[in-house]
Formats: C-alpha cells, structure tokens, sequence
C-alpha cells in the first residue's frame, strides 16, 4: 500500500546491491525503438555492475491486462513489447543475467496482466504495509535531510509534530508533495517581501508553514479506499492472487489495523 519505493531502495542498500531505478512513465512519449534503447542502455548497466537489481516503479503502465484499459495514448502493443524485452533481459536463462533482479511496484495488482503474474516471471509477491506514524516521521525527516539546504534544515524541523497534525497524509508521496508545496510557499513569500521593499530576510522552512501547508493539502483516505478495492478484486472466486489477500488479513489480524505498524511478507 505504502512506502514500495522506499523499502526497495533501503533493500539495495542494506544488501550492498547497485540499484538502478526506473519509472514505467519515463517511457512515456518515446517511440518502441527509442524506449528499447533506453531500456537496453539500463541493462547494459545493471550487467556491468552486478550483483544489481533494476526497480520499475509503477509497472501498472507497463504490465496492465487488456481488460484494464490503463493508459490513454500508448497501445498495448508497444507496452507488452517494452515489457517483454525487460522480463528477457533479466531472465535467468540467459548467464548474462547472473545476478541481475527485477523488483517492479503497483499500488494495483489485481489491473496487472495475469501472465506477468506467474511465476516463471514474477516469482514472488510481497505486500507493503502503510507506515505508522512513527515511521513516518522517520520518512519526513529523510526526505528534508534529501533536500537539506539554506533554507531547509532538517534539525529544526519537529518531524513528530507535524505528523501528528496532518493524520490525513498517509504515505511518502503525500509528504514529499507536503514539503514541495511548502518549499513553494516559502518562495512565494520572499519574492513578495522582496518586490514590496521589505527587509532582505532570510526564511527558512519551519514545522508551523508545513502545518499550515499541510492542512489545505486535500488527501483521499487511501488505505481505506484502497483496503475496500483490494478486498473486491483479490478475493475475487478467480483471482491468481488471492494468496496476497490472504497475507494482508494476517496482517489485519496481527497488528490490529494496516495503519499500526509497516510489515512486509511475501508470498508462496
């Protein structure tokens, strides 16, 4: 549900893999020939810098099923061949590939195309729980220490009181878009000071302008919305992923709501 990316990274790093991220949209507007060589260049360097691992982040605009309808203007065609070329240039049938994985993200398994989803592609499932607010925190102050600069000092940011205002951000996109917004905010300020002849201040980001900021921020209740949507379609009399529905209800049962605390498990 929450934090796929950030779980992946911290994979790589924690294993001392190479990793090299990719988003599925970074493909988008090239032509089949420009993105397989795109493609081609990524895996080039994922080989010659092995053990790696490639991350496509959002594989849904990738891997969708036909039924799905995902996407306006690409066709399937030109999606299931960029997939295709991928799956061959990772796959271990080839001694190329030694030590080359694939960890590919979706917020929506059950829109993916069900041949992507057998094992002989894709040979494990793993559910990312929402983070608590603990963890959240840590995420914020992560993301601030990333964009550390003279007007953004992580250390003088209370991380905890922030989140604890904002319950409705749920993820780290939602507070990476918190702190753009606020950064944008701060700008916005000191170009007005400064065309209405103020004093040549220095503003710095501060907890109470992303309190503020924050709190205009309109955040659908994701984990709900999307705990209803999972339910229907993984659970669904034909679903090949209803094992994954199994392990989120173990979850649920474990830790008493998805929001407690970030677990990861995986499937058969």
């Amino acid at each position: 549900a929450c934090g796929k990316t950030l779980i992946a990274r911290a994979l790589s790093a924690e294993a001392e893999i190479n990793f090299f991220p990719i988003r599925a949209y970074d493909f988008a507007g090239l032509s089949l020939e420009e993105a397989e060589m795109k493609l081609a260049y990524i895996l080039q360097l994922a080989r010659e810098n092995k053990p790696s691992v490639i991350l496509l982040d959002e594989i849904l605009w990738l891997a969708h099923s036909k039924e799905s309808d995902y996407g306006e203007e690409e066709s399937y065609f030109y999606r299931a061949s960029l997939l295709n070329s991928l799956l061959d240039g990772v796959s271990g049938n080839y001694p190329l590939n030694g030590q080359i994985g694939l960890l590919a993200t979706t917020a929506f398994p059950w829109l993916l195309e069900s041949s992507f989803l057998l094992s002989s592609r894709i040979n494990k499932h793993i559910f990312v729980n929402g983070p608590s607010n603990e963890e959240k925190a840590e995420i914020l102050f992560t993301l601030l220490r990333e964009k550390a600069s003279q007007v953004v000092d992580p250390s003088r940011i209370d991380c905890t009181k922030v989140i604890k205002a904002l319950k409705h951000l749920s993820n780290g996109a939602d507070l990476e878009n918190l702190i753009d917004e606020a950064l944008s905010d701060l700008l916005i300020e000191t170009v007005v000071n400064m065309q209405n002849g103020g004093k040549d201040k220095k503003l710095i980001l501060s907890t109470d302008r992303l309190i503020r900021i924050g709190k205009t921020l309109k955040c659908i209740p994701a984990v709900d919305l999307w705990m209803s949507e999972a339910k229907t379609n993984l659970n669904a009399k034909h679903s090949p992923l209803k094992h994954l529905w199994t392990q989120i209800e173990e979850v649920q049962q474990g830790f008493g709501s998805l929001q407690t605390k970030s677990r990861v498990v995986g499937s058969k």
